[in-house]
């Protein structure tokens, strides 16, 4: 789901949208839709105050933040390179977790992640594969993505040990579009381009809602570092969906980058699985009802 975003993004580039009235649009509409689940059960997304400046952090950072990013770098790349540039985000997060949720990788999942960074060079044509498609504010971009995903990661891995996903997605959803909307109001924005409605509604509810939820309940399951590694099939099947309905080309050096990401995904999740705790099934029964 996430790896669509490049795929509704273009398509409201397309109507008028720039990358950040895009990105405040996109949590806006995110958000507005958790209000009406909010509005059912409002009990269920009740919080401590003492849990604010940490929800407020993830919201601002690993949502704001993340989202006009990335967007922004979608606007000068090919979606496959994007996707995988924002890929550098374990090596964020490997390096970032021992200070900040206790955690460390350890040698498969160094081993992984290694495999993942040089995936992310040859899709970006770092190894010598044709940079043609790549310019250099792209790429920073790209990298301050991974930047700002990474603190996503140990973000929601923070608030899933407080609670549960629903309310870990719920406020910093909140906190995020609000300052999104400081940015660019996205009540200005999507009056002046109606045409990139539909595409905005995909950007919010199946590249940005839905993935995040999945992810948190991955983060109730899973070390930082291992969730960040094997979410890094984004990029791959970004990358198909950039060749197969964009009519984006790869070269050889990059379908070995993204062949690597993926098995160095795949191996991690064979050997890194992680127990299920009894509260989180509890929960996750919740979330389904």
């Amino acid at each position: 789901m996430w790896a669509t975003t490049g795929l509704w993004a273009k398509a409201a580039y397309g109507h008028g949208f720039g990358p950040i009235e895009a990105a405040s649009a996109r949590g806006f509409l995110a958000f507005l839709c958790l209000c009406l689940a909010a509005a059912v059960r409002p009990r269920r997304f009740a919080v401590a105050w003492s849990d604010v400046p940490l929800l407020a952090g993830f919201g601002v950072i690993g949502l704001g933040v993340f989202y006009a990013i990335y967007l922004a770098c979608l606007d000068r790349l090919s979606v496959s390179v994007a996707a995988a540039l924002l890929y550098t985000a374990p090596a964020f997060t490997a390096a970032l977790a021992p200070f900040t949720v206790g955690e460390r990788l350890g040698r498969r999942g160094l081993a992984a992640l290694g495999g993942a960074l040089l995936g992310v060079l040859l899709v970006t044509g770092a190894l010598g594969a044709s940079g043609r498609d790549v310019d250099p504010l792209g790429i920073g971009l790209g990298l301050g993505a991974g930047l700002a995903y990474a603190g996503y990661t140990l973000f929601g891995r923070a608030s899933r040990k407080r609670m549960d996903a629903l309310r870990a997605l719920f406020w910093p959803t909140g906190f995020g579009a609000l300052f999104l909307a400081c940015l660019a109001p996205p009540w200005r924005s999507l009056p002046a381009h109606p045409d990139a409605i539909p595409a905005l509604l995909g950007l919010a509810l199946l590249a940005t809602l839905l993935p995040n939820l999945l992810f948190l309940l991955a983060l109730g399951r899973l070390e930082a570092g291992v969730a960040a590694i094997l979410a890094t099939l984004e990029p791959v099947v970004a990358a198909l969906y950039g060749v197969v309905l964009l009519g984006e080309v790869l070269g050889a050096g990059q379908i070995v980058g993204v062949a690597a990401i993926a098995a160095s995904a795949a191996w991690l999740a064979i050997s890194r699985s992680a127990p299920r705790p009894v509260e989180e099934a509890a929960a996750a029964t919740v979330i389904r009802r």
